[in-house]
């Protein structure tokens, strides 16, 4: 009887390891799905249109990529602000291309909580000044708006608890209740 149960037990603990195996993939596939949906809406919402405005009798219609250096010629204000979500935008970009390994240690997980959150308040902050007018002749574009769903979704994975479980190496496979 023994026998049987040695060999009943070694087809159930290779069963186990076949479907571990096969929910890691599952998971690493998702991981990869999302990252890359929020990095293209990110990069889609830095390139679309964010505003058009009219400065010195010359009418601009600029993306976020590039407002803060017109705008920015005649207010400083916006120069910086856009250059610090470049930053941001940049930083986000490389931490999602780089979970997919799902191997982040604690430096990782610190790193892409505090991106997280700085991608989520550089959203709305080009948020906030796309829909309050800076002047006349201000038409805000859909830049913002694409840009903040791919911040939030960035958010999720980089900064929420849940997110993180799918990409910090001491957090993969633990079971929370």
């Amino acid at each position: 009887m023994d026998a049987v149960d040695a060999v009943t037990d070694d087809d159930s603990t290779r069963e186990l390891r076949q479907v571990r195996e096969r929910v890691d993939r599952l998971e690493t596939i998702l991981l990869r799905l999302v990252s890359l949906a929020a990095a293209a809406l990110v990069v889609v919402g830095l390139l679309l249109p964010y505003a058009a405005f009219e400065e010195q009798e010359e009418l601009y219609d600029e993306s976020m990529l590039t407002i803060g250096f017109t705008a920015g010629g005649a207010d400083a204000f916006f120069a910086v602000t856009f250059l610090a979500l470049l930053v941001v935008a940049g930083a986000t970009l490389l931490l999602l291309a780089m979970i997919g390994k799902r191997s982040a240690g604690r430096t990782g997980e610190r790193t892409g909580l505090v991106v997280g959150w700085l991608v989520l308040l550089s959203a709305v902050g080009a948020g906030l000044l796309a829909i309050v007018p800076s002047g006349d002749g201000w038409d805000a574009g859909p830049g913002a708006w694409v840009y903040a769903a791919g911040a939030a979704l960035a958010f999720v994975v980089l900064a929420t608890e849940q997110g993180r479980d799918f990409w910090v190496a001491e957090r993969r496979g633990k079971i929370r209740p």
